[in-house]
């Protein structure tokens, strides 16, 4: 990249750094994660967002995780997805995603892409009530 102004350069190292880590997706305005959940707790995603969001993903893990939406405090299971099991389903604005370790004793692994930004969307734990 001899002709290549360093800013752009520089921009172009980050985005690659950043693709090989997972940390972005190739195509733009989506965002990637893979996460474990340890037993007795649920991984949440979202709930903010003010447009439908659409999760896809695969159970990479050793344990069946149960997936949930969450809106205005009210749950609704959409299914069980097995070791080794695609998903997908699209959540509406305002709606959290909720992935639940079915395991008392092993850490579930799961790998999502979604079709928002990271940085505008929560993920955080919580314990099983």
């Amino acid at each position: 990249m001899p002709n290549t102004p360093p800013i752009q350069a520089a921009r172009r190292h980050l985005r690659v750094a950043l693709l090989s880590l997972g940390l972005i997706s190739a195509a733009a305005g989506q965002g990637r994660s893979s996460t474990q959940i340890e037993p007795g707790q649920i991984f949440v995603l979202g709930g903010e967002q003010t447009a439908p969001l659409l999760v896809e993903g695969r159970n990479t893990g050793p344990v069946a995780v149960e997936i949930l939406s969450e809106k205005a405090g009210r749950r609704t299971a959409v299914g069980w997805v097995p070791p080794g099991s695609l998903f997908s389903k699209t959540f509406g604005a305002g709606e959290a995603v909720l992935v639940r370790n079915t395991s008392a004793s092993q850490r579930a692994v799961i790998a999502v892409e979604f079709n928002r930004e990271v940085r505008s969307l929560s993920m955080r734990y919580i314990n099983v009530p």
